[in-house]
């Protein structure tokens, strides 16, 4: 929205009259209850977590890291971005020390306790009861005030009621294993969670309450994700897989990081010099019979759409919704928007034309 204002000044008013009352709307919404919180003791973390030294790894003779050197320290909250197969899920696993470097030192701090969530779930024997799972990990937990927690207890927090903590894993639907691995893995007391792709397959409220966690998290976080908005919430900075064993540093969030990446500048100066050029020639001339039609039936067009962008939205804020049918209306909410803009910029280059 700040963006379209700067860039045009004939943004329609109804569009920002729309775009006011959805904020409205979501300032409306119900918040979570209170007792949904992750609230289990953490275990001491000195300063010194990660310390990679002149790292280098092929895998299938790709370059995953290139004479790489970082230092992660206590409380840190990092966001790992980048290009498909550029070795995200690769680094995370290096840092568990599961892939051994080429060349190069992993020093891990003597008090780092690592919990790390993968793409898939591991160590879930089928045939076990859910409770009886959790049970095997730990019980009475000790939470951050000094009580106990039970191991039913907390399934119920990660809305396990009791027909689900009685029924066998292999029952589970694919979203509540990961919310059962996810306890699992938290009820063990890591102080370093390495989270991959962690937004897959949560409902809205576990992602939620996963969000609160690391907000309040006294120890270090590492996160692989395509979420934007996830990234933006809970890291601090980036480190952006460029491919090849290239790997930068970002000060800043996720969409501040999009918005300023080399690629879009790029693009917008290209866009500039075109649309710079266009706005010349068409100074030149008025609207033709065929415009003035155009121009017309732009506006129905971008109601219609942006109507369907409204209603995409509040089927984003259902907490009841299937996690596939959201990533459905994200998709068609990308790409309705998208077009939006579109008609939009056509719009407003013909209305200067009119004017």
């Amino acid at each position: 929205m700040k963006a379209g204002v700067h860039a045009r000044g004939t943004k329609q008013q109804a569009r920002q009259n729309r775009f006011s009352e959805l904020k409205d709307e979501l300032k409306s919404q119900p918040q979570l209850q209170k007792d949904m919180e992750i609230n289990i003791a953490k275990t001491r973390l000195g300063n010194d977590v990660f310390n990679i030294k002149n790292a280098n790894l092929k895998i299938d003779k790709k370059n995953i890291l290139k004479d790489f050197s970082y230092l992660i320290n206590k409380k840190e909250r990092i966001g790992i971005v980048g290009k498909n197969g550029a070795g995200k899920t690769s680094f995370l696993n290096i840092l568990d020390e599961r892939i051994a470097l080429d060349s190069g030192i992993l020093e891990v701090g003597q008090t780092v306790r690592i919990g790390f969530y993968t793409q898939y779930s591991e160590n879930m024997d089928p045939d076990k009861r859910v409770i009886s799972y959790l049970e095997s990990i730990g019980q009475n937990i000790q939470t951050e005030d000094g009580r106990k927690l039970t191991a039913s207890s907390l399934l119920e927090t990660f809305q396990f009621d009791n027909r689900l903590q009685g029924a066998f894993i292999r029952e589970l639907s694919g979203g509540e294993k990961r919310r059962l691995f996810l306890l699992s893995i938290l009820i063990r007391q890591p102080n370093v969670l390495l989270l991959d792709e962690p937004t897959n397959n949560l409902d809205i409220k576990t992602l939620t309450i996963l969000e609160d966690y690391i907000l309040s998290f006294s120890g270090t976080v590492i996160a692989v994700s395509h979420d934007r908005y996830f990234l933006d919430k809970i890291s601090q900075k980036l480190l952006v897989f460029e491919g090849n064993g290239i790997i930068t540093e970002y000060l800043g969030d996720y969409s501040t990081y999009l918005e300023n990446s080399q690629e879009q500048k790029i693009n917008n100066e290209k866009k500039s010099a075109v649309n710079a050029k266009k706005k010349n020639d068409d100074s030149k001339r008025k609207l033709t019979y065929a415009e003035k039609i155009e121009l017309n039936e732009l506006e129905p067009k971008i109601e219609k759409l942006d109507n369907r962008i409204s209603e995409l939205n509040e089927l984003l804020l259902d907490e009841s919704a299937d996690y596939q049918d959201l990533m459905g209306y994200q998709a068609e909410l990308e790409q309705k928007t998208k077009e939006s803009e579109e008609l939009m910029d056509r719009w407003a280059e013909l209305s200067e034309l009119g004017e």
